[in-house]
């Protein structure tokens, strides 16, 4: 039999309606797992209750539209159609610049000064921190703010259009570090470190395909916080210990954008540099730190700065969940905010400059009330 166009058109189609059922079957779907912000669906039992109230059909709906056999592997290849065919990115708020430089859009925004929440809000936020700082000396405690690099900073060049003709205007980042500069905030500046050694260390610092600093980034991070912890507290902290260099194919937190798009094929392979570290903890001083911070701790924490530093110290993601979780704790809410902070030696608040429209993630507020306040309403009392 000689195959015709029509025959391959309608052999192909039958294999694409056959798919579903195939994957199904054999529960191949999870070797497509979708990853990035994925909804997952739960399924819903069954009662009368539900049922005359309408909510069982609704929900029994969703859960099959989300999970029947080969949605995976289906929403991979229409990704890859959009992005092969059109150049479209369907992962929301990911675009692709020159030269295959992928970014989350917040980070051209903020780079670009089109997130600026304007001089009254930050210079009050830094007036309160000062003022935290200056109640935890007392107490021979730390405050430290830490700006993390950003994408948006280190690959201008790559943005794409419309924001590569872009003027920047006022910047969070830039009036942030003023402020702290004028009232003598402790502080340290990654986002300008990293541009300062970007001509002699390359795109080792940063991903092309990831929205985070790389893992070779991570360790100048922690061994720079070590020595600062070390120095303002006159303690001879654990030393951070390299162990091998390897330079290999991107790990997925160097590609997490890249991750999120939910493709097929892997378009980029540019090779990163990794380091595998330990920490010498033999008769040191182990200090208790806590981390509030963005997604641009996860890397130091999967690296275990948190676990192997430190004697007690917990990152709290967007000051809301508690890594790594404790007695069953996993939400800040279950926590006495006073009582944890009172116990460490050091806080630290960490950010990016795509984050810093919420500054702090509300913590500014709560260090302030819980340590400024009474001390303001004890003097009054005593006037």
């Amino acid at each position: 039999m000689k195959w015709t166009t029509k025959h391959i058109i309608l052999g192909f189609a039958f294999i694409i309606l056959l798919a579903p059922l195939i994957i199904s079957l054999f529960k191949m779907d999870g070797y497509f797992k979708l990853k990035g912000a994925v909804e997952v669906v739960e399924n819903t039992d069954f009662s009368w209750e539900n049922w005359f109230a309408g909510e069982y059909q609704l929900k029994k709906e969703s859960y099959l539209k989300n999970s029947f056999g080969g949605r995976n592997i289906l929403i991979r290849i229409n990704n890859q159609i959009h992005y092969s065919l059109f150049g479209t990115i369907r992962a929301k708020g990911v675009l692709e610049g020159k030269d295959g430089y992928i970014y989350e859009q917040n980070y051209i925004k903020s780079y670009l000064g089109l997130d600026f929440v304007g001089d009254e809000i930050i210079d009050e936020n830094i007036r309160k921190l000062k003022a935290v700082q200056e109640v935890f000396e007392k107490d021979g405690k730390h405050l430290l703010v830490v700006i993390a690099a950003g994408k948006g900073s280190f690959y201008p060049q790559y943005f794409p259009a419309p924001y590569d003709t872009m003027k920047q205007k006022e910047r969070n980042y830039v009036h942030y570090l003023e402020s702290m500069k004028k009232a003598q905030l402790p502080h340290i500046d990654f986002n300008q470190y990293f541009l300062d050694i970007r001509d002699t260390t390359g795109p080792l610092l940063y991903p092309k395909r990831g929205t985070h600093w790389s893992s070779y980034g991570e360790v100048l991070v922690m061994d720079s916080l070590l020595n600062y912890f070390s120095r303002v507290l006159e303690k001879d902290l654990p030393d951070m210990k390299r162990t091998w260099s390897i330079e290999r194919p991107s790990i997925k937190r160097d590609k997490d954008l890249e991750e999120g798009m939910n493709i097929i094929f892997e378009y980029d392979k540019t090779p990163m540099k990794y380091q595998a570290v330990e920490f010498d903890t033999t008769g040191k001083y182990m200090a208790n730190v806590l981390f509030i911070a963005d997604s641009f701790y996860w890397g130091l924490q999967l690296e275990g700065f948190t676990s192997s530093a430190f004697k007690d110290a917990n990152f709290w993601f967007y000051n809301n969940s508690v890594w790594p979780p404790k007695e069953g704790v996993s939400s800040t809410k279950d926590l006495d905010f006073k009582s944890e902070i009172d116990k460490r030696d050091v806080v630290v608040i960490l950010g990016t400059e795509a984050t810093m429209t919420y500054f702090g993630y509300e913590a500014v507020n709560q260090l302030y009330h819980a340590y400024v306040v009474p001390e303001l309403d004890s003097l009054r009392l005593g006037e």
